[in-house]
């Protein structure tokens, strides 16, 4: 999703609704402008880790991190973005 889209979709609710992200493990959070936060992720980088990848994990894994370890991280589709954080 791009913020483009994120946006026109927010525009279809009301304007009064409040935003929450989940929270860890039970309950929600209210979202502030500081959870939200820019990121760079390898796209698609933990389906395609050797055996697949947990349910946990999400498909994407943040730049940063990648370039810490032993995978190239230029091999990926690496895209910048958003995070709401916790």
């Amino acid at each position: 999703m791009t913020v483009t889209e994120l946006i026109n979709h927010l525009m279809t609710l009301n304007g009064d609704l409040e935003v929450y992200v989940q929270g860890y493990e039970s309950g929600y959070t209210d979202i502030t402008i500081d959870n939200i936060e820019p990121i760079e992720v390898c796209r698609e980088f933990y389906n395609d880790q050797e055996g697949g990848k947990d349910w946990w994990d999400g498909s994407h894994e943040e730049f940063n991190a990648v370039r810490k370890g032993p995978a190239d991280p230029f091999k990926y589709d690496v895209k910048k973005g958003i995070v709401f954080k916790r």
